[in-house]
């Protein structure tokens, strides 16, 4: 191993496939060597011959050898796990008789689900020497064979960690590898001594005026003679060089294999005691043959290189030393709490520790590991098992069809988080954006409680929904400090937005999907997470707000966060940060409030993006023409955390592990405390606070003094309940003055003379600004004198009250999931 020692085993799995492609095209190269070049010395050969002789002029050595090496290849690819079974006399193992060969069909089945691999076909070698090996082209044509002796010699853990190590090679591909590597290696053997004979015993007859080196005038002897004498010596080393590549390759690959079983037993331990029983085993294994020495766990020749390392170990020997395996096969435990160690020196890498460390962001290491890590976490996860088999029992589907199911979820949820994506690409995009678009500005209520927070504990942003630009307005802000993993709707699953979505951390979750093994799924992921520190943001109300106003919580999240302190080994605690959202206008006002205006004029996904189109065609005009006006403000407000641990204290302490029926109206307080803080600090931008006054009139025709009366003591009533006005210190007329920019824009209002004029398909637009600040200032209407009742416009349009619209299974119970976007 040498410098690898320092890369985790994940890590040395892509130097390895990269050295096996580099490996497979050198013998590509040099099978064009020995057959090309073979042309090319027979035709200096025969150049100056008598013009009666043989001339060589088209190159058939180099087409025929190379011809006669692919096909040996493709038939070794195609039958060669069936010879290596048939040449070592395994019997399959269709019905075990004795406990040895139940409890075998009994692990492999269990690796298997582990592994996420389909069951491969088990045989039995008839031999007293422990070993096994695994051969196939692909996991769906895969066997798994061991000897006799090692059923004898191993306990169940043991075997689980040998059949681990086989299905490792399977998962990797490198019985394939293998196979390619023993056909090439054979087909030069072949090639090799055929074209010896051919040389050394009559071969090409050559022209008798070959003279002087077989090049007339002689000039270029001395070099022919040197491509002559290498080509000859290549000919002769053929057979060893090419054996001894593949013996380096099948090497480098046992680190994997162990590593791969230490990951599907979580028991290193027990391949580290497996190993050194086959080890001090009688060797060799007499019914495992010297070319299929490479597939076997151990060598079973029983050659002493093997115990050695360095280089000349390295190349001779077909496996690395037995006392230095199982130290690899620990490593992974360290790679996968751990995540990409910084010992890593790619260009990515180093940009990418440069980016962190500018903008000084907390960054969990859980999050910088590869996705498989994680998904092999859950694959191996015991509650995900127990659902499985309670999902295959109650529909009647085979387990492993189940399983694959639940890899369609994790490839659906899991994300593959990328340093350079998220800072290099979607923070400048989001600065960009949001600085094109809007101002912004961003206030904390308790900067002294946020500051407490202990670094260690994990923190949990929750956030009212208003838009979709959310997402981006609040990565924006929190860029320098901390980067959030979102929980994302289903309506971000659409080329390419999954992808970047996925590449900045962000896990998907499907609404209103009432799959209990989805959920489960689910929330295991959320808990390993948690349970790793990742900072995440919720969105509580589940989707975009319809009216403007908060919506109703949704607890599955929260609830399947909360649950992450039931596990022992975590002691950390979990903070809620109260995040407020609000602005002077939302991108997709007008789609939102359209079903209320018509219930059945529900705008459909087309629609919607043709809206988006429309509008950033229209904003790229006017930026083009110099028209460019920013959209008012984005205000995003910061409350006072909440700690999990300490509200625990105030409810029965094992609340946590009482059945869900009983146990969500207890989180509902939890949920309904947060919902409380957040529509507490919500901030009030311009264009809310004028929507409100102007809707206070409760008619269309509104002085200009009497409004600006009216903002003002709106602004007085919202400082009494400590609400955020944003520059609230500015003179009345001024606040009045940036939001009739807004209003004005959006032909919400005109003005004629000294008046207001609210026209009737912008009231409804208004009611929807006015709504995100009603728990903060009730709208009430003015009392007016009896004589003036009549001024009064009972008419007007409105919103109508909004409701989710039911799912197709209403009748069923609410689905435990919720967060995600609309």
């Amino acid at each position: 191993m040498s410098d690898e020692t320092s890369l985790n085993l994940f890590q040395q799995q892509e130097a390895n496939r990269r050295r096996t492609t580099w490996l497979v095209i050198g013998f590509v190269l040099f099978f064009a060597w020995l057959g090309f070049g073979g042309d090319f010395i027979v035709a200096g050969l025969t150049a100056s011959a008598d013009p009666r002789a043989y001339h060589h002029a088209f190159p058939w050595i180099g087409l025929t050898l190379t011809g006669i090496g692919v096909g040996l290849a493709v038939y070794a690819y195609r039958t060669g796990p069936q010879k290596v079974l048939w040449a070592t006399g395994a019997r399959e193992l269709v019905r075990p008789v004795t406990d040895g060969e139940r409890q075998l069909a009994n692990v492999v089945d269990e690796m298997a689900i582990a592994a996420a691999l389909p069951r491969p076909r088990v045989w039995i070698v008839p031999d007293a020497d422990p070993n096994a090996f695994a051969t196939g082209n692909d996991p769906q044509h895969a066997n798994v064979a061991v000897t006799e002796g090692l059923l004898a010699s191993l306990n169940r853990d043991e075997l689980q960690a040998v059949v681990g190590h086989e299905l490792g090679h399977i998962k990797s591909y490198d019985t394939r590898l293998m196979t390619t590597l023993a056909a090439l290696v054979g087909a030069v053997a072949l090639i090799a001594d055929g074209v010896s004979h051919m040389m050394f015993r009559g071969g090409v007859r050559m022209g008798r005026g070959s003279r002087g080196g077989g090049r007339k005038g002689g000039g270029g002897g001395g070099l022919f003679l040197v491509l002559l004498a290498v080509w000859l010596i290549s000919w002769m080393l053929a057979p060893i060089i090419t054996q001894l590549l593949a013996m380096g390759v099948s090497r480098k690959r046992e680190y994997l294999a162990d590593a791969l079983s230490a990951q599907f037993t979580r028991n290193p331990l027990a391949l580290a005691s497996a190993l050194a029983k086959i080890e001090h085993a009688d060797a060799p294994t007499r019914a495992i043959k010297r070319g299929a020495a490479h597939l076997c766990i151990a060598d079973p020749l029983g050659r002493r290189l093997d115990n050695r390392e360095g280089w000349f170990a390295n190349v001779f020997a077909t496996h690395p030393p037995m006392g230095k395996r199982p130290a690899q096969g620990h490593g992974v435990r360290a790679a996968q709490a751990g995540g990409v160690p910084p010992g890593v020196t790619t260009w990515a890498s180093r940009t990418a520790r440069r980016t962190l460390h500018a903008f000084r962001t907390r960054v969990s290491r859980y999050q910088l590991q590869q996705p498989r890590l994680t998904k092999q976490a859950l694959r191996n996860d015991a509650t995900i098992a127990v659902a499985v088999r309670r999902h295959a029992a109650e529909t009647g589907a085979p387990e492993a069809a189940v399983w694959r199911q639940v890899e369609t979820y994790l490839d659906e949820i899991v994300p593959h988080f990328n340093i350079l994506s998220y800072y290099k690409v979607g923070y400048n995009l989001a600065k960009v954006l949001v600085n094109l678009l809007y101002k912004v500005s961003v206030d904390h209520q308790d900067d002294a409680a946020l500051s407490r927070i202990p670094k260690r504990d994990v923190v949990v942003y929750l956030m009212n929904h208003r838009s979709n630009a959310d997402y981006v307005v609040v990565a924006y802000v929190l860029a320098y400090g901390v980067h959030v993993s979102y929980a994302v709707g289903e309506w971000a699953r659409a080329w390419p937005l999954e992808y970047v979505f996925k590449s900045f951390g962000s896990y998907f979750i499907r609404r209103r999907f009432r799959e209990p093994l989805y959920h489960t799924v689910l929330e295991r992921y959320v808990q390993l997470i948690t349970g790793n520190g990742v900072t995440q943001g919720i969105f509580p109300e589940g989707g975009l707000t319809r009216d403007g106003r908060l919506r109703p919580p949704k607890l599955g999240l929260l609830d399947y966060l909360c649950r992450t302190v039931l596990d022992p080994a975590f002691d950390r605690d979990i903070w809620f940060v109260p995040v407020a959202i609000n602005y002077d206008r939302v991108l997709e006002d007008r789609s939102l409030i359209r079903e209320l205006l018509d219930p059945a004029d529900r705008p459909g996904r087309l629609a919607q993006l043709s809206t988006v189109g429309s509008y950033m065609l229209g904003n790229t005009w006017r930026l083009l023409t110099g028209r460019l006006r920013r959209y008012g403000r984005v205000a995003v407000n910061f409350g006072t955390p909440l700690s999990l641990r300490e509200w625990l204290r105030t409810v029965p302490p094992d609340v946590l592990t009482w059945p869900r029926e009983r146990r969500l109206p207890v989180m509902a307080e939890l949920v309904e405390q947060l919902m409380t803080r957040i529509g507490a600090i919500i901030p009030v931008t311009p264009v809310p606070l004028a929507a409100a006054a102007l809707l206070s009139f409760g008619q269309s025709v509104i002085p200009r003094g009497a409004l600006l009366e009216r903002l003002d003591v709106l602004r007085d009533r919202l400082r009494d309940v400590n609400a955020k006005v944003v520059r609230g210190a500015l003179p009345i007329e001024e606040i009045w003055a940036r939001a009739w920019r807004m209003l004005r824009l959006r032909r919400l209002v005109v003005a004629e003379r000294d008046s207001v004029v609210v026209l009737p398909r912008g009231r409804p637009l208004l009611e929807y600004y006015a709504n995100s600040i009603a728990h903060l200032l009730p709208v009430r209407p003015e009392r007016l004198p009896f004589h003036k009742a009549h001024e009064r416009e009972s008419d007007l349009p409105h919103l109508r009250a909004w409701t989710p619209r039911p799912s197709a299974d209403e009748a069923s119970p609410p689905p435990p999931g919720g967060g995600g976007s609309a």
